[in-house]
């Protein structure tokens, strides 16, 4: 399997966690609204502030691989880059990612 395969089915993989994630927020809000008992409703609260949490950060990992992939970016390692080849190599690429940058911040605004 070439990367690229590897990648886009690593990708659908994250989307199906994604959309679990979501499903089971979704019904502990749904517990949320119908309970009444206040220990529950404190409870199903706090329950709902975890799954948020944890279906954003699946979001945001979902997001960097889906546009790595889509655009075919190369992680790029730039904090402590202390040899010249890598240096040169982020260099190299760094007019398409900005203009991929600008694109996404258009359609996002």
């Amino acid at each position: 399997m070439d990367k690229l395969s590897y990648k886009l089915q690593n990708l659908n993989s994250a989307f199906q966690f994604l959309e679990l994630a979501y499903r089971y927020l979704t019904v502990e809000l749904d517990k949320l609204s119908l309970s009444n008992n206040l220990d529950l409703k404190q409870i199903n609260q706090d329950s709902v502030i975890q799954r948020f949490e944890y279906t954003v950060e699946l979001l945001w990992r979902y997001l960097r691989e889906y546009i790595q992939v889509k655009f075919l970016i190369a992680d790029l390692p730039t904090s402590h880059t202390y040899k010249n080849e890598i240096a040169e190599d982020i260099l190299s690429r760094m007019d398409n990612h900005i203009k991929l940058i600008k694109k996404i911040i258009k359609v996002l605004i």
